[in-house]
């Protein structure tokens, strides 16, 4: 994805690539979150698209943020 490029957050469906660049995660990220469950919509063979307020709810239920004293 070019870096001029902006993501519009309302689009009903959205690229790994495109969502790789909103998380700040790699494309090999998604695909392993994919396998614990990440929401996604399979296009054919390959092709996936995701719905970012999906995304969003699974991130809070799923994910949690480990913060460390130092």
């Amino acid at each position: 994805m070019k870096k001029d490029e902006q993501i519009q957050i309302n689009q009903a469906y959205i690229t790994k690539n495109q969502l790789a660049c909103l998380l700040q995660l790699t494309t090999r990220t998604i695909d392993r979150l994919m396998a614990r469950g990440l929401p996604h919509y399979k296009i054919g063979n390959q092709r996936c698209r995701y719905k970012v307020h999906e995304i969003e709810q699974w991130l809070r239920a799923n994910w949690k943020v480990v913060r460390r004293s130092y």
